[in-house]
């Protein structure tokens, strides 16, 4: 059940991922060469921000 409930989550997360690629105007090539910025990075994370000069209308699959 809890697999079930992760995939799930998933495929929202890549229909959220979508929708703001599609939003913000470029293609899924250029999504994927996005690379974080130099900045200091704190404990070595791995995470990437991506801040719209607009708000996203995301809709939720729920």
């Amino acid at each position: 059940m809890e697999s079930m409930i992760e995939t799930s989550r998933r495929f929202e997360s890549y229909q959220t991922e979508i929708q703001a690629v599609s939003q913000l105007g470029i293609s899924f090539h250029d999504w994927l060469k996005l690379t974080p910025s130099t900045e200091i990075k704190l404990d070595s994370a791995e995470l990437m921000y991506i801040i719209p000069s607009q708000p996203l209308n995301l809709q939720s699959a729920i």
